[in-house]
């Protein structure tokens, strides 16, 4: 980017640009810094010319798309089919290109979250440890591409989280955008205000239908809102367990194995519904039952059993809680085990399936004997 005015051209650094962030720089003079070597050391000359030669493989004819993905490792894009693939998906990048149009203003708001959030994403993991880590680079790119292209929801706080986990997992930028983009296309409403409020209520209401006593104890000290409960909501319990764990667990969150609109949900339903109707029977043989629609909350996703979960972990606890830092300090010092805690959720996700079966039978006509007279 270049300024100028009579006399004088200012070339804007890349800091300035924004096409790097400010942990990438190593001194006033906007170096950028070296992902190998030991802090305060600049990119080398070796280093910046193989990272300006990754950048020609991907702007010749026939670019080499295996430093985007290890999955192109094997794949011959020499073929006049794969040649006519590229040659179309160049053109169709160019015209989405094109026609976004890119807030200049807004998006450098979000620039200034995305690099104080970057820094801080994971350093304890492997992946992402050490100074001038790479993968930060990659993961910073990805953000900032995603804020520009879907302006309405741009860059919120926890994204960077559930980005981390996808790079992890593929090592690729292209596979990591593209899961991250799909899966937010799912979740957005979920990183706004509105969204996480409505997430949260659900959980109160379903607090409301399980455990009463406890719900009213908190109302009554002014914490039934259950906000304390947000961030294992917009991380999907991510701080709550291992980092291992945590793949482990958002796997099956996003699997929706256990949902109130799944198969296995419907099956349980079915199970209780014919039980039922025998316990009606045997008890009043010759009396009438009525079925009326189960009244299932289908928004009651499995992540709020598993917040539930873990509320009946310290329920005892929670009920000496008068004020917010004893309900904090009760939360924080919770010792999470996952699959303790998938067992509980899954518990009481059937717990609520028989629940709502029970409550839907009604007596309609008194049980009638035989010695009744005509």
């Amino acid at each position: 980017m270049k300024v100028t005015n009579a006399s004088v051209t200012y070339i804007a650094t890349p800091l300035e640009q924004g096409l790097i962030g400010r942990y990438q720089v190593e001194d006033p003079t906007n170096q950028l810094q070296s992902p190998t070597t030991p802090p305060h050391g600049i990119m080398s000359p070796l280093e910046l010319l193989s990272r300006n030669e990754d950048a020609a493989r991907m702007s010749v004819d026939q670019p080499d798309f295996s430093i985007l993905s290890k999955n192109f490792a094997n794949i011959d894009v020499s073929t006049p089919e794969m040649q006519q693939k590229i040659d179309f998906v160049k053109i169709q990048s160019q015209v989405f290109v094109n026609r976004q149009k890119v807030d200049v203003k807004d998006l450098w708001t979000h620039i200034r979250v995305i690099d104080k959030d970057v820094p801080r994403t994971d350093r304890d993991q492997e992946y992402f440890r050490g100074a001038r880590n790479p993968h930060l680079t990659v993961l910073r790119d990805i953000l900032v591409t995603f804020s520009a292209f879907h302006p309405v929801i741009g860059y919120a706080q926890g994204m960077n989280d559930i980005l981390a986990r996808f790079l992890v997992v593929f090592d690729s930028e292209v596979e990591a955008y593209w899961c991250f983009r799909n899966y937010l296309d799912h979740i957005q409403e979920e990183f706004t205000e509105e969204g996480m409020m409505k997430k949260i209520d659900l959980v109160v209401m379903l607090l409301r239908e399980m455990d009463t006593e406890l719900l009213d104890h908190l109302n009554k000290h002014d914490l039934g809102d259950l906000m304390f409960c947000h961030r294992w909501l917009l991380l999907g319990f991510k701080r709550e367990f291992s980092f291992a764990d945590s793949l482990r667990c958002f796997e099956i969150l996003s699997s929706h194995h256990l949902e109130l609109f799944s198969m296995e949900a419907e099956n349980a339903r079915r199970k209780e519904v014919m039980k039922e109707f025998e316990n009606f029977a045997y008890i009043f043989p010759g009396g009438g039952t009525r079925s009326e629609h189960l009244a299932v909350r289908m928004d009651y996703t499995f992540e709020l059993f598993m917040c539930l979960a873990l509320l009946m972990d310290c329920r005892t606890e929670l009920l000496k809680c008068i004020d917010s830092a004893m309900v904090f300090g009760t939360i924080n010092s919770l010792k999470i085990n996952l699959e303790e805690t998938l067992t509980k959720a899954a518990k009481l996700f059937y717990k609520y399936c028989k629940k709502t079966v029970e409550e839907s039978f009604l007596m309609i006509d008194p049980p009638k004997t035989s010695t009744s007279k005509r």
